[in-house]
């Protein structure tokens, strides 16, 4: 039987032997660092959105007191039909609606849209 040695002094299965160790070293090295770049992003994210949920309610806030000078107030609500986020100005006297935007002519347009594509939809499964 003879055996094979590379120029390093290695026999041909040591040397796949140690090839197939680097590769696995290397794929855990690139692993790790991935779990490490996704640790980053989400971390980023999680600030981003905390700095985001700040100026949100800095704004609304803002908006709140503007409202309360002019004897207003402002609503935040969800279109049933849509799920969309509408907001009503109401005046704080007689609780009339002032303003709606987007305005209800709109969104009971876009649920049109959206019971049209998903009949569609359902035509085509």
């Amino acid at each position: 039987m003879a055996i094979r040695l590379d120029n390093q002094g290695l026999t041909l299965q040591e040397r796949a032997i140690e090839r197939r160790r680097q590769n696995l070293a290397t794929q855990i090295q690139l692993e790790q660092q991935e779990r490490v770049q996704q640790e980053r992003s989400l971390s980023k994210s999680k600030e981003e959105e905390k700095i985001e949920t700040e100026t949100l309610n800095e704004s609304l806030e803002i908006a709140d007191k503007l409202a309360k000078a002019f004897n207003k107030a402002i609503k935040f609500q969800i279109h049933q039909e849509t799920d969309k986020i509408y907001v009503e100005i109401v005046d704080r006297e007689t609780g009339e609606t002032i303003k709606q935007i987007p305005p209800e002519e709109m969104l009971k347009i876009a649920a049109s849209v959206q019971e049209f594509l998903g009949l569609i939809v359902d035509q085509h499964a």
